[in-house]
């Protein structure tokens, strides 16, 4: 798979219900629905009116202050909504629960969403794609959503040019939320989710027959927790166990299971993980829980884990003989200090895409039979660092595919194992050349590909040549891909036709100087012609290395037909350059991503994109806390926040089960020199925690990537700072994976409509500004 800058949210597949990265068919209707502005420049005017007063809806009540004080490290922090932090009570449950239905009420007021709502319903309708493909036995087996399955189906083919057959059917409550075909393509294992629930259960179905093998296992972990041993007689899998304790401190377990099928229904634990309170059993998988197995031609087994939210893996290995065991031996093959980003194994050697002493990436290997910790300097160098920025690899019978960024276009390398080269003509002194030969891969190909911005996934069968993968961009529909062991490209007849959203999209890439002169990238979406001063979605995250990759997202189109424009701050503190740009913005350097986001808003203000007061920053997770402290820095530079998911209080996360800190993206807790940094970026403890700022907070309270009573915190806070009219600030919040945590959440159109109607109405948009409050009646 394609493994290492993940974005700080559950895996990519986990969406596939929302579906916001939907593709189109190209024989549906135009990019801009017949409701929206006929001009793409017909947003909003050159001198739009300012955003008027909030809906006189009834506000909701106030949060309770508290005058709770906490001393840490000789320093007094005044910590007043600390109550909302246990959501389990019944005081915050009611908070929130009002806050939610005052929020659905203000949005729902604006003239603009019915029409905007109607837009993105058309965007969505004929949208087609197909996800996440595996290659096992000669079946082609991924997740399709059409009109037939909104919520995409679990789909198989014989080959790739067989009849199609639907092994699950989605249904308007459940939805497949990861799976995993068992090498010979017989079986295959799913997560099977129900909305409101925030985990799956695991399934293992008889893909001939269609029947199911074994009980249904409730709590499997989210994620890509499945690994079949390459007989297929078992499954891997991680599974949580009950929560035991309430409130904030719950004692939690990620287990590692066996599943046999080899005529018998047999269930053990391999090990046990506790992911909470950094009190871990051993071997120290990590505190997140954020545990994969990987297995393939090998007789070996790999664990993976993060600390935190850190990219660099931990990884263990254990003999496929000693898991049958009451008691395996896990060998710990490296730290997070390794650099690792991604890991494949065949036979007896492990291939790890690493950034230590190669901030753009190489690949290494290193022999399991040695029977000694991975060392950098002993490691083989299978490809060594280039140019190219290298994101994944995975592996084939025949080679090593490894994907990569050259300069924003995808791309793909071969290494093969072990080829012979012909030898090549002797030397004039009678000598023969040396042959190239690099860690035992004698050939490297870089295959040419069709042009795109991202190479989105890359799936192998380790008992078949070749690989699937898939290529997409910011107007370009997925489209999948196989190459033979020959390096023959092909596109796959299964593949979802071309999609005509954001035909009419251009996408321009330039460089901003941010304030030290190191030149910022920046992505922006839009069409041909906009207005000077269009509103402006600026999306930033800038944490954990993490990129923000090229992606398609159809439902674009109704904010480009509004005459907006979409723009993407590769700040430092990502990874969009390697290594050295995600070092750039770590511990005492970290306020230097948000200071890039400044740097980029001003520019494009200036550079005649939009002008200032009419940009909105959008965050995810950390990247929330980034642009909350852009918004700090140069306020009039900004309309409004939105966010989902935010992380605001760096104090308060550490050791708390479903979002403790890296220490080397913000330094220890312990430290006073780390702690002063991380009360100076942390938004909830600045006073007050904005200047002016309208702001859209999001979360859910069975979100696994970020506790939502971060943004519960938040948003009382702003609401405590601010002015309800003119600086309105409003939360939508969801109870137990019935918002954002589990595949099945409230449709992507529905929370498009909520947060660019909220951008539009205070970027100034007349169509989306409410009605007047009514007039007071005489007596």
């Amino acid at each position: 798979m394609v493994g290492g800058r993940r974005a700080w949210t559950v895996a990519a597949v986990l969406a596939l219900a929302a579906w916001p990265a939907a593709a189109q068919d190209a024989s549906s209707p135009p990019s801009v629905p017949a409701s929206s502005p006929a001009s793409p420049t017909a947003g909003t005017p050159a001198t739009a009116p300012p955003a008027a007063a909030a809906p006189r809806a009834a506000l909701p009540p106030a949060p309770r202050v508290d005058t709770f004080v906490r001393s840490l490290h000789g320093e007094l922090l005044d910590d007043p909504f600390r109550w909302l932090e246990d959501l389990s009570g019944s005081e915050a449950r009611a908070w929130l629960a009002a806050q939610d239905r005052y929020a659905e009420a203000t949005l729902s007021a604006l003239p603009g969403r019915a029409a905007l709502h109607d837009d993105l319903v058309a965007l969505a309708a004929g949208a087609v794609d197909v996800a996440a493909a595996q290659s096992a036995g000669g079946r082609i087996f991924y997740l399709e959503r059409d009109a037939r399955h909104p919520s995409a189906a679990l789909v198989m083919r014989e080959g790739n040019d067989g009849a199609e057959r639907v092994l699950v059917e989605p249904t308007s409550h459940q939805a497949v939320a990861f799976f995993r075909a068992s090498p010979n393509g017989r079986r295959v294992a799913y997560g099977l989710v129900a909305r409101g629930d925030a985990d799956p259960v695991l399934r293992v179905i008889d893909v001939d027959s269609g029947r199911e093998l074994g009980p249904a296992r409730p709590r499997a972990a989210l994620g890509e927790p499945l690994a079949w041993r390459i007989d297929s007689n078992a499954l891997f899998y991680a599974q949580r166990s009950v929560p035991s304790g309430t409130g904030l401190w719950r004692g939690e377990t990620l287990t590692m299971r066996e599943f046999l099928f080899d005529g018998r229904v047999v269930e053990r634990a391999l090990t046990g993980v506790t992911s909470g309170n950094g009190n871990d059993t051993l071997p120290d998988f990590g505190t997140r829980g954020n545990v994969r197995l990987a297995t393939g031609a090998s007789s070996w087994a790999l664990v993976t884990s993060r600390r935190g939210h850190a990219n660099d893996l931990i990884v263990h290995a254990a003999a496929l003989t000693d898991l049958r065991t009451s008691h395996p031996r896990w060998q710990p093959i490296a730290e997070g200090a390794a650099g690792i980003e991604a890991v494949a194994v065949r036979g007896d050697f492990v291939y790890a895409l690493t950034h230590a002493g190669a901030p753009r990436g190489r690949i290494v290997r290193w022999s399991l039979s040695d029977d000694a910790p991975y060392a950098l300097d002993q490691a083989e160098v299978v490809l060594p660092e280039s140019a190219q920025l290298l994101t994944g690899l995975a592996a084939a019978r025949d080679a090593l595919y490894v994907a990569g960024l050259d300069h924003d276009v995808a791309t793909l390398t071969r290494l093969e194992y072990n080829v012979k080269l012909r030898r090549p003509p002797r030397a004039r002194n009678g000598t023969p050349a040396a042959l190239p030969k690099v860690a035992g891969i004698a050939r490297a190909t870089r295959l040419k590909l069709p042009a795109a911005d991202a190479l989105t996934a890359l799936a192998t069968d380790p008992l078949r040549d070749g690989a699937l993968f898939a290529l997409e961009g910011w107007t370009q529909s997925r489209t999948w891909f196989a190459v033979d062991g020959k390096g023959n490209l092909a596109a796959m007849p299964w593949s979802a036709p071309p999609s005509a959203a954001l035909r009419e999209a251009v996408v321009t890439r330039i460089d901003v100087a941010a304030r030290d002169g190191t030149r910022i990238p920046v992505t922006l979406l839009a069409n041909p012609v906009h207005a000077p001063d269009a509103p402006l979605l600026l999306h930033v995250f800038g944490t954990f290395g993490v990129r923000q990759a090229a992606e398609f997202q159809p439902l674009r189109a109704a904010w480009l037909a509004r005459g907006g424009v979409i723009a993407f701050a590769h700040v430092r503190g990502g990874g969009e350059l390697g290594e050295d740009w995600h070092q750039a913005a770590v511990r005492m350097d970290k306020p230097r991503s948000a200071q890039d986001c400044v740097d980029v808003a001003a520019d494009l203000a200036g550079a005649g994109w939009t002008r200032a007061g009419r940009i909105v920053l959008a965050g995810r997770g950390a990247g929330a806390l980034v642009a909350a402290n852009a918004a700090r820095e140069r306020p009039a530079l900004f309309a409004a926040l939105v966010a989902d998911g935010g992380l605001y209080d760096l104090l308060r996360a550490d050791g708390i089960v479903r979002t403790p800190i890296d220490a080397a993206e913000f330094g220890p807790l312990d430290s006073d020199v780390d702690f002063a940094l991380r009360r100076q970026v942390s938004p909830y403890f600045q006073r007050p925690p904005t200047v002016g700022l309208a702001a859209l907070l999001t979360a859910d309270t069975g979100d696994r990537d970020v506790d939502a009573w971060q943004t519960a915190k938040m948003a009382a806070a702003l609401a405590t700072a601010g002015n309800a009219d003119a600086t309105p600030v409003l939360l939508r919040m969801g109870f137990d994976g019935a918002y954002s945590a589990a595949p099945l959440r409230p449709p992507a159109v529905d929370r498009a409509a909520d947060a660019w109607s909220f951008a539009l109405w205070r970027t100034g948009d007349p169509r989306f500004a409410p009605p007047p409050a009514p007039a007071a009646q005489t007596p």
